[in-house]
């Protein structure tokens, strides 16, 4: 299965979403709480500047990780 058909196009949310102790730059704020707003399992962000001390957290149900560690993690489910 193509990833770019799994992928879905949400609205932002409100940055009131992500909780208080997570600290990121007011527009960082803005993709992590679209991300929690969508429900989405994973924000894979190689913005080690500002998302490298998320890395390997969950915030609010959104695990956030960088693009070569998931897809070492996941490169079994990907099509050959």
């Amino acid at each position: 299965m193509n990833l770019l058909s799994q992928m879905e196009i949400v609205s932002d949310s409100d940055v009131r979403l992500i909780p208080l102790h997570v600290k990121l730059v007011a527009k960082d704020r803005q993709i992590l709480a679209t991300a929690i707003g969508a429900s989405a399992d994973y924000l894979i962000t190689g913005d080690k500047n500002h998302f490298s001390h998320l890395y390997f957290k969950t915030i609010s149900h959104v695990f956030v990780i960088n693009p070569k560690d998931f897809l070492a993690q996941y490169e079994d489910r990907l099509p050959e």
